[in-house]
């Protein structure tokens, strides 16, 4: 057999491993893991990675308005900053803001979890219920057990729904801070000292990954 029906079949393999890969991407609204990807194709792990970087050079040079992401340990389509005011305009009415006061606390819980509420308020020095609630409402933060402290409180840290808004692989890929930064937070003038302004009814800011998720998300 030539090198050149040999180079041919392994082109042929690799453009099939490419659509189910598509397929599957496409058909999941939470990233896949490469684990899933090799165990669904039945291929070796390296085949899947040369698959999705082949996927993504064709993604490129065709300039598409998507890509595939490494997003929240796993693999899954996302779009890109710039296409971000369209794809608003169309899912606008799923998407929900967040006030300043719910993204410093999101902040806090990232870079300090697991961490309890009282934690959380001696950083800010305001009541921070209401931007709990909030943000276990919308998914991006669970609760992670109780301190073993008196009283045992509760602790609080982010979720696999936060890694994909902001288009992290994993907590540890956040930007780097120093220790300070975080009591920053609550030194900032615009946020008052009532929790009450958080009632999310006039947000400040979206939520923004960098990579835009999956819209169905």
């Amino acid at each position: 057999m030539t090198q050149e029906l040999l180079h041919e079949i392994g082109d042929q393999e690799t453009r099939r491993i490419q659509g189910i890969l598509e397929a599957l991407l496409l058909c999941s609204a939470e990233p896949l893991t490469l684990a899933t990807l090799s165990e669904i194709t039945g291929c070796q792990s390296g085949a899947v990675l040369e698959a999705l970087d082949r996927l993504q050079q064709d993604y490129y040079e065709q300039g598409r308005g998507f890509a595939i992401c490494e997003i929240a340990g796993g693999w899954m389509f996302a779009t890109f900053p710039q296409h971000a005011p369209y794809i608003e305009k169309l899912v606008k009415p799923r998407i929900s803001s967040l006030s300043q006061a719910s993204l410093e606390v999101l902040s806090i819980i990232a870079y300090r979890q697991p961490v309890t509420r009282g934690e959380m308020e001696e950083i800010r020095g305001v009541n921070c219920d209401s931007s709990v609630n909030t943000l276990l409402d919308r998914g991006l933060i669970r609760e992670a057990g109780r301190k073993d402290v008196p009283g045992k409180p509760l602790m609080f840290a982010t979720t696999t729904d936060f890694l994909k808004y902001f288009g992290l692989t994993s907590i540890r890929d956040l930007p780097e801070i120093e220790s300070g930064e975080l009591a920053d937070l609550a030194s900032d003038s615009t946020l008052g000292a009532a929790e009450t302004e958080d009632a999310d009814a006039e947000p400040n800011e979206q939520l923004d990954s960098g990579v835009e998720g999956n819209p169905a998300l």
